[in-house]
């Protein structure tokens, strides 16, 4: 559906892809990824999470560079999740090594940070914008795009994933938001009759 969105006479000037079967395929793999790839465990039902967590990894990769491609340029990429996988450890693991069980699965409880990951024009490759927020990628976002940002954010702009000559010629601007605009003066009622003349007047 993206691809076929890029190839009408006007193509659409932002998409937005949502990858919820990343979710599926860590929780259902993580834990055998992590034990055999990171810590090189050799049991077979970790390998084959491990290669089958790889395999997904791989199609997705795959599909991201070719609809990268599609996109003509200017283009900018960016990658967020607002979380990460994780396995169980503490007692968990501990309890299940003591009894042989391997589990495959990963987990969302307590996970690690999540990432954001961006290319294009104007990103400054191999930047580290350090310890961002979720809230920080809007305002992080619009920047990018070149569009104002709402005065009551609670996030802030990355900039150090930015170019210097993009930061020296593009300034930030801003826009009156929601809570920063003035109370609507409220509209006058028109007259009505009262309900009992309303309901009299009404037919049966």
């Amino acid at each position: 559906a993206v691809r076929t969105a890029l190839a009408t006479p006007a193509p659409p000037a932002a998409i937005f892809v949502s990858l919820p079967g990343l979710e599926t395929a860590s929780l259902a793999t993580f834990g055998g990824f992590v034990r055999a790839d990171l810590e090189g465990e050799r049991a077979g039902e970790l390998r084959r999470a491990a290669d089958a967590y790889a395999t997904y990894l791989s199609g997705l990769d795959a599909e991201l560079a070719a609809l990268w491609e599609a996109i003509p340029e200017p283009r900018l990429l960016v990658v967020s999740s607002a979380r990460g996988a994780g396995v169980a450890g503490g007692l968990v693991r501990f309890f299940r090594d003591l009894l042989g069980v391997r589990r495959v699965e990963g987990t969302l409880d307590g996970p690690p940070d999540g990432l954001l990951l961006a290319r294009g024009q104007g990103i400054r490759r191999g930047s580290q914008p350090g310890a961002g927020r979720i809230v920080d990628l809007a305002p992080t976002l619009l920047y990018a795009l070149g569009l104002p940002l709402a005065r009551d954010f609670d996030g802030r702009v990355l900039a150090d994933l930015f170019e210097p000559a993009l930061l020296q010629r593009r300034a930030l601007s801003f826009v009156p938001s929601f809570e920063g605009l003035p109370p609507r003066q409220a509209l006058p009622l028109p007259d009505l009759p009262p309900a009992a003349a309303v309901r009299r007047a009404t037919p049966p």
